[in-house]
């Protein structure tokens, strides 16, 4: 059985940038079938135009004449042709065997939808792995395992797939009418997933699929992933929970949760104050929206028919071409390269320099480098830079540190 054609999304705003880099690294990709780029963007004011003029002739290039994550995301699924359809973020960079690891799920046709594991900026922490969440909006502590034994129509507690790590089949999107355009940023993913599960399909939480969050700014956090402007956090936690969740608490309960959920922040963002994250004036801002953010929320739900939503995808929505996206690897097959760079300048810059000519043959590198900052990984033409710290430990045992790392690694993608 041939591999399904794969349409990968990216919604981007104003991250030229890391945007750049995600598209470097789907170079990378090993998959078995082929694969397509839909890169929606806007409505950005940075040089992301600029940016994507180079690629104008491997991606399919949409525009989104609004800031809302779900229109965007929609107009990406209308423009695609593939029969699955991936999310990846413009901060997001994908591991080599991420796509085939993801798709692999779709085996059976009963799945309408997986998600993949998340690490963060650091390649070593994880942001998402088996997370859950409730009809009220609320995660719940994982279990540490996948659970398919929540996967049933209207169970009040369900898998959730983070929104930079997903993947939906297309008859699946077509069926609940694609992305709810009430939500402009937040529990978008979250929606969606509940209501392709409660439309009778599975949705698998991929152990592996990995990729790298690096968390850039944006409109709602900074570049320390501090959220400044909550209004769509507490306004579409509102909508989400009334939406889903009259049928196990009566309405007023559900209210009275929601003015404890705009408290919780509040209570946030007085400490951020105080430590220093945000300014005085954010919080003051906060403070005159909390109220009617659940407000609108809440009148937001009432005015949806419960099997409606705001921003129906246009049924058998497709693309009219697909564009297959060239790779630098050849085939699902795999060639790895472990590349250490000695201390000092002069070695880092020609183990990186090694690297990239061996990526450029289609090698997936992997190179092991001394940092006097915390661990992180890079991504830099091809080549992995597994960053160790050194100004805590010798540099043999920060190597090994690093070695080890990778080891783990490749034992779980080869799992």
């Amino acid at each position: 059985m041939s591999a399904p054609r794969v349409s990968i999304v990216i919604n981007t705003l104003n991250r030229a940038e890391s945007l750049g880099t995600t598209l470097e690294a789907l170079q990378w990709i090993a998959y078995a079938g082929e694969f397509e780029v839909v890169v929606v963007n806007g409505p950005s004011t940075d040089s992301t135009e600029a940016l994507l003029a180079p690629w104008s002739d491997r991606v399919v290039l949409e525009r989104c004449p609004v800031a809302n994550l779900s229109v965007s995301r929609n107009i990406g699924i209308a423009a695609s042709s593939g029969e699955i359809v991936a999310f990846i973020d413009d901060d997001a960079v994908p591991e080599p065997e991420w796509l085939g690891q993801l798709v692999a799920a779709f085996d059976d046709p009963l799945v309408g939808a997986a998600g993949g594991y998340v690490l963060d900026h650091t390649g070593v922490a994880y942001q998402s792995t088996y997370a859950l969440f409730t009809r009220l909006g609320d995660p719940v502590a994982s279990p540490g395992r996948a659970s398919p034994e929540r996967v049933f129509p209207y169970s009040f507690t369900f898998p959730h797939l983070i929104g930079t790590n997903m993947a939906f089949r297309r008859t699946a999107l077509d069926d609940v009418g694609g992305f709810d355009e009430q939500y402009e940023y937040y529990l978008d993913d979250t929606d969606l997933v509940v209501r392709i599960i409660d439309r009778g399909y599975d949705v698998r939480q991929v152990s592996g699929a990995h990729l790298h969050h690096r968390f850039a700014p944006s409109t709602i956090r900074d570049h320390r992933r501090v959220a400044r402007h909550r209004y769509p956090v507490v306004k579409n936690h509102a909508y989400f929970a009334l939406r889903h969740g009259l049928a196990f608490y009566d309405e007023r309960t559900i209210i009275e949760e929601q003015r404890a959920f705009a408290h919780m922040h509040q209570v946030e963002m007085v400490q951020a104050v105080a430590d220093g994250l945000i300014d005085r004036d954010d919080l003051d801002r906060f403070l005159q929206y909390r109220d009617e953010a659940v407000d609108t929320g809440l009148r937001a739900a009432r005015a949806v028919r419960p099997t409606a939503h705001r921003g129906q995808l246009p049924r058998g929505a497709r693309g009219s071409m697909f564009r297959r996206f060239p790779t630098i690897v050849e085939g699902p097959e795999i060639v790895r390269r472990v590349l250490v760079a000695g201390p000092g300048a002069a070695s880092i810059a020609a183990a990186r320099e090694r690297g990239r000519a061996l990526a450029a043959e289609g090698q997936i590198v992997h190179l092991i480098a001394p940092t006097p900052h915390r661990d992180h990984i890079d991504f830099d033409h091809g080549v992995w830079i597994s960053a160790v710290d050194v100004s805590t430990s010798p540099w043999r045992a920060a190597r090994a540190r690093g070695a080890r790392r990778l080891t783990e690694r490749f034992a779980s993608t080869s799992a």
